[in-house]
């Protein structure tokens, strides 16, 4: 039962950033001039951003009573999603910068999706490709439904957080159903790149092979 509360507490918590317009007030109360006229920066108002939203996410994780071996775990874990979520959400938020047409941005950002589940070495090649049409086709969405003037902006990336939570959760139900040996964890984590904020466990995936006899004793 915990199982499917904590995620949805999450979704719940990134919902009501979005429909409330709470993302968006913050987004226009951090991209203020300054005193002096000089308009704020994407690169300097991003990392505040994201550091407030990941605040909340761990607020949120406490509250729904997240199973944890030891507080220093549960927080070197939480800051190594918060890092990898970040250098995604600054990859994405820099290409559309780079490239502010609508779906030029696209292609360097589906190549960093594909690193992503690379580096996780998935046990199969079909793992991996399924995996990477996956993410990529969360990202494809993103880029068609995610309203066009929060493209550049980390408004975006809250929306992408809604977006890949959910079909990162999706997808892990179902690739769990298939059976694919893997999938379900390597989704897991490689998603945390392009916004998934749902927990996960991170680290090496546990081996599939035997352990070592031990020699007898003569």
């Amino acid at each position: 039962m915990l199982q499917t509360i904590r995620p949805l507490v999450h979704l719940a918590l990134l919902a009501t950033l979005l429909i409330s317009g709470a993302g968006a007030r913050v987004q226009g109360w951090l991209m203020r001039p300054a005193s002096d006229g000089t308009p704020a920066r994407v690169w300097m108002v991003l990392p505040v951003y994201v550091a407030m939203l990941w605040c909340l996410i761990a607020v949120a994780e406490l509250l729904a009573g997240r199973a944890r071996p030891s507080p220093r775990d549960w927080m070197n874990q939480l800051a190594q999603r918060a890092a990898m979520f970040f250098v995604g959400a600054a990859w994405v938020v820099s290409w559309q910068q780079l490239m502010p047409t609508p779906w030029t941005w696209l292609g360097p950002v589906l190549v960093g999706v594909i690193l992503s589940v690379v580096v996780e070495r998935p046990r199969s090649v079909i793992a991996m490709i399924v995996v990477t049409l996956w993410i990529g086709a969360a990202m494809v969405i993103c880029a068609r439904f995610i309203p066009w003037w929060t493209r550049g902006m980390p408004l975006y990336i809250l929306w992408e957080a809604m977006a890949i939570s959910a079909w990162a959760w999706l997808g892990q139900a179902v690739f769990a159903r298939w059976r694919l040996p893997g999938a379900a964890e390597v989704i897991g984590r490689a998603s945390i790149w392009w916004g998934n904020a749902l927990p996960q466990a991170l680290g090496p995936a546990p081996s599939e092979s035997p352990p070592l006899a031990s020699a007898p004793r003569p």
